[in-house]
């Protein structure tokens, strides 16, 4: 009997080292949880002010273009909007594209550069600038 005792006295041990290894374990399972979820906080953190700037850089990027699509020339009809008088633009009409001048005499007639006249269009484009220096 009495090593039925030391037996279970042994056995008793070794469960309460087991559990407390067990216990030990799950505190520095605890730790290391806590550390990655900190990590995790930060790299958060670290996206969400990536996003931020990305948002930001868009949001740059698309004034920026729309700012330079202002600047390009495009076809106007002449319903909604004229020219100068006198001033040469690139005209449309029945699927042909040329030079011409609106003169405003009253009759809504177009002019071309050798002075033919009496033409009607329906859209317009102002010209771009032209290079600097004469070259193109």
């Amino acid at each position: 009997m009495g090593k039925d005792l030391f037996t279970k006295l042994i056995e008793a041990e070794n469960a309460r080292d087991a559990y407390r290894r067990k216990w030990m374990d799950e505190v520095e399972l605890g730790k290391v949880l806590e550390k990655e979820n900190a990590t995790i906080k930060a790299q958060n953190a670290e996206l969400q002010e990536l996003g931020d700037t990305m948002s930001e850089g868009f949001d740059k990027v698309t004034d920026e273009c729309m700012g330079l699509r202002a600047q390009v020339p495009r076809w106007r009809s002449v319903e909604d909007e004229l020219p100068e008088e006198g001033v040469h633009v690139l005209a449309h009409e029945l699927g042909d594209t040329f030079l011409a001048w609106y003169g405003d005499d009253g009759d809504g007639l177009w002019y071309l550069p050798d002075g033919d006249y009496g033409f009607t269009l329906s859209h317009w484009m102002p010209l771009p600038t032209p290079p600097e220096g004469g070259q193109p």
